[in-house]
């Protein structure tokens, strides 16, 4: 094989071994519950000690004090896992202070109007209503980009891409 024949060919092997580390990455799962790592579930109880380390015996980092709030599942060792919130911060809670329930909050690091939420997964679906930054709901479903969210006084469809507590594209039922 001649010398561009081999450099083409390292070059075919380095892009595949690429995309199978990247489908293993995307594929890894947790050594506990051997669910997928990362996901997201959402707080159990309106107060849950955050702590530096996996276990009781670590400090506590700061408590969150919001019900349902969203959060992303990275790491776990026995009964504690390590979350990360939408601010990137991470820590360890107890397992127990956390649900499989989904929420998701809308736009919570950006400033400005508030985004509409339609009554059908479509930008020239009725707006409903507007959910400033920061609100909270519950995700009923997400299919194409569009996510439903619920919460009180609202229930219609966003883009996926204004939350945060669902992957870009996830399917959620």
């Amino acid at each position: 094989m001649s010398l561009p024949g081999r450099i083409v060919a390292a070059i075919v092997m380095l892009a595949l071994l690429a995309v199978a580390s990247s489908a293993a990455a995307q594929q890894r799962r947790g050594p506990v519950t051997d669910l997928p790592l990362p996901r997201f579930v959402s707080l159990n109880s309106d107060r849950v000690n955050v702590r530096v380390g996996p276990g009781s015996d670590y400090p506590v980092a700061w408590i969150y004090v919001r019900l349902g709030l969203p959060v992303e599942v990275v790491e776990e060792v026995d009964n504690w896992r390590k979350i990360r919130d939408s601010n990137g911060d991470e820590g360890w809670v107890f397992y127990s202070l956390l649900s499989g329930e989904r929420t998701a909050i809308v736009a919570p690091n950006r400033s400005g109007p508030p985004l509409p939420l339609r009554a059908q997964a479509n930008e020239t679906a009725r707006i409903v209503a507007y959910l400033d930054p920061g609100v909270q709901g519950s995700l009923e479903s997400c299919r194409n980009g569009w996510c439903r969210l619920r919460g009180p006084g609202f229930n219609g469809w966003i883009p996926d891409e204004n939350l945060w507590g669902v992957y870009p594209n996830e399917a959620v039922d």
